[in-house]
């Protein structure tokens, strides 16, 4: 298992908040069965419509930006980070932003995030939150769906080797994704 593998398992365990033993961790070829595997761990149901996890990850950065000051208008997925950030005292936007996201830090500092570089855009800081912190955009109570699991699965994967979107779920990671 190279770097790039145990980079993916650990971003995986800490999206989910689970463990992947050794021995699961070298079973798995494809992302169809990272998704399996996790599912099962996760207790993910099937569930209709499929909700995309970026849009309400999107949506919920809105309503905090927001609620901190911004007009509505401001807040689209293009726009900058930068500029509706207003300061960082102790009642300043970022810490605002923590609290309603109820993640315990946000990536706006600049530099390096563990998975990328820090978020430019809000589209990028809704990516960042699906890798890093799926559970703060879902519904109280809600558990899991297998394409909730997707979702994420393939946003770190995407987010560690930056392979596009459309990958195949049955390509291997190894030979077809460059995944060391």
């Amino acid at each position: 298992m190279g770097l790039d593998s145990v980079e993916i398992l650990m971003s995986w365990e800490a999206a989910f908040g689970i463990t992947i033993a050794d021995e699961e961790a070298f079973e798995l070829r494809n992302t169809r069965m990272a998704v399996d595997l996790i599912a099962s761990k996760v207790g993910a149901v099937e569930r209709s419509p499929v909700e995309c996890l970026s849009l309400r990850a999107f949506n919920r950065l809105r309503v905090a930006f927001c609620e901190v000051g911004a007009s509505r208008a401001s807040v689209s997925p293009s726009a900058k980070v930068r500029h509706l950030i207003i300061g960082d005292s102790p009642g300043g936007t970022k810490r605002s932003l923590r609290q309603r996201m109820g993640i315990p830090k946000l990536p706006l500092a600049g530099g390096w995030t563990g998975v990328m570089f820090s978020p430019q855009t809000i589209g990028d800081l809704a990516g960042w939150i699906v890798c890093n912190h799926p559970k703060a955009i879902f519904k109280p109570g809600e558990g899991w769906s297998r394409s909730q699991v997707r979702q994420v699965v393939r946003a770190v994967v995407v987010a560690h080797i930056g392979v596009p979107l459309d990958y195949s779920d049955d390509a291997d990671f190894v030979q077809e994704l460059g995944v060391d």
